[in-house]
């Protein structure tokens, strides 16, 4: 089993240390910790680091720590995940349009005018 330093893994998967140290403590993903000296080295499996991705691209879609864990502990953890993305997308999208509706509000009627 190869280990991947914890700067290796954030290089790898755009996560800061933050972020890898808050999915440890949510048990997301759990790093390996090795003490060397006074400091414990945190390394990431390669399977870890493929989960990582998957959280970082459930993180960036806005989806919850809490339906994340969901999804990844699930065996039917896929069917979430495109439930979820439908209901997200519905919600962006109904979100844009109002705020394209605002935009016109705001570009036909001067904020200045209204003042």
């Amino acid at each position: 089993m190869t280990l991947i330093k914890i700067k290796n893994a954030m290089i790898e998967t755009g996560l800061t240390r933050k972020a890898l140290r808050y999915y440890d403590e949510k048990n997301l993903v759990v790093a390996t910790k090795i003490t060397v000296g006074k400091n414990n080295a945190w390394y990431y499996t390669e399977n870890d680091v493929k989960v990582l991705k998957k959280i970082k691209l459930y993180r960036d879609l806005d989806i919850p720590i809490e339906q994340i864990k969901e999804i990844l502990t699930s065996e039917n953890g896929e069917a979430i995940f495109k439930e979820n993305i439908a209901n997200l997308l519905a919600k962006r999208k109904d979100n844009l349009k109002k705020q394209t509706e605002i935009a016109r509000h705001i570009s036909d009627n001067s904020i200045i005018d209204s003042m």
